[in-house]
Parts: C-alpha cells; sequence; structure tokens
C-alpha cells in the first residue's frame, strides 16, 4: 500500500514538474520582450527571471525523482 502511494505521488509531481516546463515554455510563455532604460541600455523583464527559476526548479525535480524512480527508493531520510 505505501509503495502504490509513493509511486503515485512521484507520478504527480512528476506530472507536475513536466506541466511547469510546458506552460513556461510552451503554451503559456511569459514575456519575451525587452525594458528599455533610462541610460538607453536593454534589460530582461523580472518575469523572465521568473520563468527561468520555475524552469530550474521543474528540471531539478525531475532529476531528483527520476533519480528515485529508477532506485526503487523513497524519498525518506532515514529507513527504520
Amino acid at each position: 500500500m505505501k509503495k502504490d502511494l509513493n509511486q503515485i505521488v512521484l507520478a504527480a509531481e512528476l506530472l507536475a514538474a513536466l506541466l511547469v516546463i510546458g506552460a513556461v515554455s510552451i503554451w503559456a510563455p511569459v514575456c519575451s520582450g525587452l525594458l528599455t532604460l533610462q541610460n538607453g541600455s536593454l534589460v530582461h523583464m523580472k518575469c523572465f527571471y521568473t520563468a527561468q527559476a520555475a524552469r530550474a526548479l521543474a528540471i531539478i525535480l525531475i532529476a531528483y525523482r527520476w533519480q528515485l524512480f529508477i532506485l526503487g527508493q523513497t524519498a525518506t531520510r532515514y529507513k527504520r
């Protein structure tokens, strides 16, 4: 029972991470424009960096959960 629940949670987290990557990259892309500062230089908007951080965190979550799936372990820290 606990192993089945663990697999369901693992699949749900993988799906959530894939949805974040898909949303940020494909069907709801964030702003891609640049801001022009008063001195004339161009910088990305804050939403661009937020999307980059969300994508990086989703990739880390996928890598971690994939490793646990391959090794067949749970996400607990200590085994008793």
